[in-house]
């Protein structure tokens, strides 16, 4: 049994900066660890796959703690005088670039691998050939069928971590093309928000603050968790339209948790790059020994929001649903 607890403790080394992202993730990566990992085939692909970091843990890799999710940033200390209060829309995406003497190394390799990964943009896919989980990788724009790419193949295990980004025009054409290339007896696991996603929008509650100040702080958070939210029943007729039926299925992130991602350090990422780039350059020793610290203290008080019994037992409901889809008999 994979904890949720467990995940965080090994993403956290990584997403240091961004510790409300390793508490969503982890809820996550629990939910499909269980249900997934064990049911594991060949051919598996993922859609989706980003930098590969999560499916590199989700998979039972393991990443020292010297590995950084911000390698790859530019070191510029200049961060901080190009710093605005605006939104997500107008900032700078810091992530969509590679370094190519960004130092990688991990401490256990998975023992299991997707034949093919394929995400949007081309440096989540230079970063995830890195960490040697993918025997293919492949570049697909975001809303676009998967089979105009990868043609004819047919893969038993597909995993689809970010199908809910998908525009709401483009998601039963993309369900579809998912269908299109899943083997006979093959599932597909994805993960979708729940109506209560909307109802939980934690920045929708404090309506009466300024909206400059809320667009700053939500930074797209919320239009990215809600946009495809539905019932469990809508999602269930949803997949029936495209031929699939749900084989098992479960909940994960109580809202408590929910609503601490929501706030998060975002709004903060520029002023805490801009001194992560400085430390580093200066002194690695100390950049290492801040580090050390910050985990520690960041994982104290993250780790009650990791245990999911007493937020049920407090009566927060879940907020995303994990999905097993097969094809309808």
């Amino acid at each position: 049994m994979i904890t949720t607890l467990e995940m965080f403790s090994r993403l956290i080394p990584a997403l240091w900066l961004r510790p409300e992202r390793a508490l969503w993730d982890a809820h996550e990566l629990a939910a499909v660890g269980n249900m997934l990992v064990p049911r594991f085939t060949h051919p598996a692909l993922e859609y989706g796959c980003t930098d590969g970091v999560n499916s590199f843990v989700l998979l039972g890799g393991l990443l020292p703690f010297e590995f950084d999710d911000y390698a790859d940033l530019a070191a510029d200390a200049a961060h901080s005088q190009n710093f605005t209060f605006k939104p997500e829309s107008s900032s700078p995406d810091y992530f969509d670039g590679t370094l190519p003497d960004a130092l990688i190394f991990v401490e256990k390799q998975p023992e299991q691998y997707f034949d093919v990964g394929v995400s949007w943009r081309r440096s989540h896919l230079t970063k995830a050939r890195r960490l040697n989980i993918y025997r293919e990788l492949i570049e697909v724009p975001l809303d676009q069928p998967l089979h105009i790419q990868l043609g004819l193949r047919a893969f038993s295990t597909i995993w689809s971590p970010n199908l809910y980004w998908t525009s709401q025009n483009n998601l039963s054409p993309l369900l579809q093309s998912h269908a299109s290339m899943l083997a006979k007896n093959g599932k597909i696991y994805t993960i979708m928000p729940d109506q209560l996603q909307i109802e939980h929008q934690y920045l929708a509650s404090l309506s009466y603050l300024p909206k400059d100040w809320l667009a700053f702080v939500d930074r797209g958070i919320s239009k990215n968790l809600t946009a495809n939210a539905k019932s469990f029943s809508e999602w269930q007729q949803l997949f029936q339209s495209c031929n699939l039926e749900i084989t098992d299925h479960k909940t994960f992130l109580p809202s408590a948790a929910g609503n601490i991602y929501q706030i998060g350090f975002r709004p903060m990422f520029d002023v805490f790059l801009t001194m992560y780039q400085m430390l580093k350059q200066s002194s690695p020793t100390d950049w290492l020994d801040l580090k050390h610290h910050w985990v520690e203290v960041i994982s104290h008080f993250m780790e009650p929001l990791c245990d999911d019994k007493w937020q049920t037992q407090a009566g927060f409901p879940k907020l995303w649903h994990l999905f097993e889809l097969a094809h309808a008999e």
